[in-house]
């Protein structure tokens, strides 16, 4: 199962996560914020164990089908990807981002924890 929600915050806020002030455009396609997600997944959350936070892309091409098999990950993304860890069949649905940027949340995609859900949060 993937992260149920994604935040996304100014990179250079940092009252909000403890991290580099450099954040490559490279990263954020020259915007000024990130999406910061956890992982409902043992074999990433012991990558992250022992390495520390990393930069990844979502496991499809933006607007396609969310793949569940390796050979479904790669069809889509190719040689683009320098690793492919095989971990079977994965379960889920995409996450919820929400840009929490402004005076109130947006809902930037509904994914398994719907807009209410989160709205009704956010009002607490």
């Amino acid at each position: 199962m993937k992260a149920r929600v994604r935040l996304i915050q100014k990179k250079n806020k940092q009252d909000f996560l403890d991290k580099r002030k450099n954040i490559s455009d490279v990263i954020t396609s020259g915007l000024d914020k990130i999406a910061v997600r956890i992982p409902n997944n043992k074999v990433a959350l012991e990558l992250l164990s022992n390495f520390g936070p990393l930069t990844v892309t979502s496991a499809n091409i933006h607007g396609s089908n969310v793949p569940f098999t390796i050979n479904e990950i790669y069809r889509d993304l190719k040689e683009s990807v320098a690793v492919y860890i095989e971990h079977g069949r994965l379960d889920g649905s995409p996450s919820t981002i929400v840009d929490v940027t402004g005076d109130k949340p947006v809902i930037v995609r509904e994914g398994i924890i719907d807009k209410r859900e989160i709205l009704k949060c956010s009002q607490v």
